[in-house]
C-alpha cells in the first residue's frame, strides 16, 4: 500500500519495525510481523509430515522470499510515485504488501489510482517467473495442488508452489479488500472522488465498507485457530490492526480532517 500523509501509521512503523538499509534511495524499515510469520510458519510445518525438509521450505518461504516480494510490491508504489513527481520517505515491509511512505503536496484522483495500482500489479510479473521456474523444475507441469509432491524429490517446486500462492494472495487481498490502508480503499476512494463525492463521503463509505469486512477477518481467524491453525493468531492480530486503521479514519471523518 502507498501511504500519504499518514502520521499516525508512520508513528506505529517506528514503534513496531527496525531499519533494514536502503534500496534505490528509499530507506527501508521491517515490521516485527515478518519474523513472527517465519516463526509460525516453521512451528506450523513442524507439524506436518514433511520433517525438517518442511520446516526449511517454510522459513525460505515466508523469511528472505516474502520479504523480497513484499519490497518488489513496495518498489511499484515508489516508482509509481516518482513518475507523478512526489517523493517516497521510506518504506516499511510488513506480511500483507507493506507501506510506502510518500511525501506529497497535492495528487490527484488519477494519480493516486496510478500509485496504489502499480503495487499489486508488481505480482503479475512475479507470478510468471515462479511458473516458468516451476515449469523447469517440475517436468513441464505448472499446478497450484501439492498432490504427488513430496519434499525430498520436490523441493523447488514446492518452494515456486508456495510463492505462486502467496503472490495470488497478496495481489488479491490489496485489490479486494477495502480497508485503509491496503490498496483497494485508496483506489475506490480515488474512484469515489472522481465521481464527485466529497472526501468526506468517501472516508464514510471506506469505513462502512471496512467494518464488516475486518469482522469476517476477525471471524474467519478465531475459526482457524479454532481449528488449530499456527497462523491464526496472526491473522487475529492484522485484521484487529486493520480495524484500528478504520476507527482512525472514522474519527478523523468526524474531527473534519
Amino acid at each position: 500500500a502507498a501511504a500519504f500523509g499518514s502520521a499516525g501509521t508512520e508513528m506505529d512503523a517506528e514503534k513496531m519495525s527496525f531499519p533494514l538499509g536502503s534500496v534505490a534511495g528509499v530507506p527501508v524499515r521491517v515490521h516485527y510481523f515478518l519474523p513472527i510469520v517465519a516463526g509460525l510458519s516453521a512451528l506450523s510445518a513442524l507439524t506436518s509430515s514433511g520433517g525438517m525438509l518442511a520446516v526449511l521450505v517454510a522459513v525460505i518461504v515466508s523469511g528472505p522470499l516474502v520479504l523480497l516480494t513484499v519490497l518488489a510490491h513496495e518498489m511499484g508504489h515508489v516508482t509509481a510515485a516518482r513518475r507523478c513527481g512526489f517523493s517516497p520517505d521510506h518504506i516499511l515491509l510488513w506480511p500483507l504488501g507493506g507501506l510506502a511512505y510518500i511525501s506529497k503536496d497535492s495528487i490527484t484522483p488519477k494519480e493516486q489510482i496510478f500509485v496504489s495500482v502499480m503495487g499489486p500489479m508488481t505480482h503479475i510479473p512475479m507470478l510468471g517467473v515462479w511458473a516458468v521456474v516451476m515449469f523447469f523444475v517440475n517436468d513441464g507441469r505448472v499446478t497450484l495442488s501439492t498432490h504427488g509432491m513430496w519434499y525430498e524429490t520436490h523441493f523447488v517446486a514446492i518452494i515456486c508452489l508456495m510463492m505462486l500462492l502467496n503472490n495470488i494472495a497478496m495481489l488479491l487481498f490489496n485489490l479486494l479488500v477495502p480497508c485503509i490502508p491496503l490498496d483497494c480503499s485508496n483506489i475506490l476512494v480515488s474512484l469515489l472522488l472522481l465521481c464527485g463525492c466529497q472526501a468526506t463521503t468517501a472516508a464514510q463509505v471506506i469505513v462502512a465498507v471496512s467494518i464488516p469486512v475486518v469482522i469476517v477477518l476477525v471471524g474467519l481467524g478465531i475459526w482457524a485457530f479454532a481449528a488449530g491453525g499456527a497462523m491464526a493468531s496472526l491473522n487475529i492480530m492484522v485484521a484487529l490492526w486493520l480495524g484500528v486503521q478504520t476507527y482512525r479514519l472514522h474519527k478523523a471523518r468526524l474531527s473534519g480532517q
